[in-house]
């Protein structure tokens, strides 16, 4: 399997995911907002798409925060959880809600 794009990955303008690739700001995805997709003028395309630009700029935060929690779970005898994983995932929800850790 090929690995994707390290992160942090970034919400930027007009749908664009960005992240640092040797040096350089490049962009890793792009989204469009589903008005745009189906000619509906009553839903804020703008809005959808910037929404969805700041999920899919969370996803390798949340990527590393599930395989975290996975990895804990699958213990048979330690269930002791490291409380910076919660805080991990937490601020990840965050950054797909809000675009910025809080």
């Amino acid at each position: 399997m090929t690995e994707h794009t390290p992160g942090p990955w970034l919400a930027e303008r007009h749908g664009a995911v960005t992240a640092e690739v040797n040096g350089r700001r490049r962009q890793v995805a792009a989204f469009v907002g589903d008005a745009a997709m189906h000619g509906d003028a009553t839903v804020d395309a703008d809005a959808i798409r910037d929404a969805n630009a700041r999920v899919g700029a969370a996803a390798p935060a949340m990527l590393e925060a599930l395989e975290a929690l996975v990895y804990w779970h699958r213990q048979p005898y330690d269930r002791h959880i490291d409380e910076s994983w919660w805080q991990a995932a937490e601020e990840a929800v965050y950054a797909a809600r809000h675009g910025a850790t809080p």
